[in-house]
């Protein structure tokens, strides 16, 4: 939407013009006239591009602009260019870089038990016809897990409530004062069910694509009829992941953390961590491998209330994560790794650098 007369970009007339516009549907079109700056316009259909970079949907548009600017908060400015997020300020600090830790590392090492279980969940339920196709697109179903888990927590971030999940194994806990006991593997169940109809259209649409190809002058109708029914499914199973996600991501606001299985099936919320013993140690990491190099030592007593009851409990359970969400929006990660308790600030959770989607072959 052009302006009939561009305004200047001045703070007072930023602060005017900024309740017509949200960082979720639409931004305004700045460009410079000799030495000033001045807003010409506004782009809609901003909501595409967060839908997107937070896993909602398969694809997205190119962004417009050189660079783009956001205020996600009080005194926090996102800077990006297209889907990569170049810095970000965050009051009186500024972020060039976020930690890949849920895909790389001994974090990533620990969430591989609940992957391998949602894989095998995905195999074993196929036609062993299928079960080569299912091979050939492992490490998209393994990447599908991750962007699951990133989904719910930056849900539960977007509340700026703050909150934590503890994501342990086995079916009883020590040191935990569960409130709130329940049994909800829906999103799990849902996950599985997904992947298995995305094995059977993936596998239907290609047959179709390879008798095309050959130039068959008549294809089985059968074919189509199995590759739209399995992506009605996919679509169904889609939004049941969509809405289990809203239902745990509100699990977090209540006091206390959220207990998981490696499956993310939920246990209990209000969950209070009830182990006394201090961890004797520790240590930041800079980046996804912790390696013995760079971590770098730090006082627990730096952290709030919320975070040293993780370091607590994770020290004392190896094998066990914490993920702990701040108001202020950091989300942090908390494990042991070999004798030290080791943690990842400022988590990447949103579309990560350079990522390629998978495309279907037909529309």
């Amino acid at each position: 939407m052009k302006l009939v007369n561009r305004v200047p970009l001045t703070v007072p007339a930023l602060a005017k013009l900024a309740k017509a516009s949200d960082p979720r549907t639409s931004s305004f079109a700045v460009f410079a006239s000799s030495d000033s700056l001045f807003v010409w316009g506004l782009i809609d259909q901003g909501n595409h591009y967060h839908e997107f970079v937070n896993f909602n949907t398969d694809t997205g548009p190119e962004r417009p602009g050189w660079f783009q600017v956001s205020v996600s908060g009080l005194g926090r400015l996102n800077a990006s260019i297209g889907y990569v997020t170049v810095a970000e300020v965050r009051v009186n600090s500024v972020l060039t870089q976020s930690v890949d830790a849920l895909r790389a590392g001994p974090l990533r090492e620990r969430l591989q038990p609940g992957i391998d279980d949602y894989l095998h969940g995905i195999k074993t339920k196929l036609e062993t016809e299928l079960r080569p196709r299912f091979e050939e697109g492992r490490r998209y179903f393994q990447e599908i897990w991750i962007e699951t888990l990133c989904r719910l927590l930056l849900r539960a971030q977007n509340y700026r409530h703050g909150g934590a999940l503890l994501i342990a194994g086995g079916k009883t806990w020590v040191d935990l004062d569960v409130k709130y006991a329940v049994g909800y593997d829906r999103l799990s169940r849902a996950m599985v069910a997904k992947g298995i109809h995305e094995v059977e259209e993936f596998a239907a649409s290609d047959e179709i694509m390879t008798l095309m190809d050959e130039d068959e002058q008549s294809l089985p109708t059968g074919l189509y009829v199995d590759e739209w029914v399995s992506r009605d499914e996919v679509e169904g199973r889609r939004s049941e992941i969509d809405s289990a996600i809203w239902f745990i991501s509100l699990l977090t606001r209540v006091d206390g953390l959220v207990l998981l299985d490696n499956q993310l099936g939920v246990h209990g919320f209000g969950v209070e961590i009830r182990t006394p013993v201090e961890p004797p140690n520790l240590y930041l990491a800079p980046g996804p491998r912790a390696t013995e190099k760079s971590l770098r030592r730090v006082d627990p007593l730096h952290y709030g209330t919320r975070h040293r009851s993780m370091m607590r409990f994770c020290s004392a359970h190896a094998g066990t994560i914490g993920l702990v969400i701040s108001q202020d929006g950091h989300v942090r990660a908390v494990t042991m790794v070999g004798s030290k308790l080791v943690m990842w600030e400022n988590l990447r959770l949103q579309l990560p650098q350079f990522a390629r989607r998978p495309k279907r072959r037909r529309n």
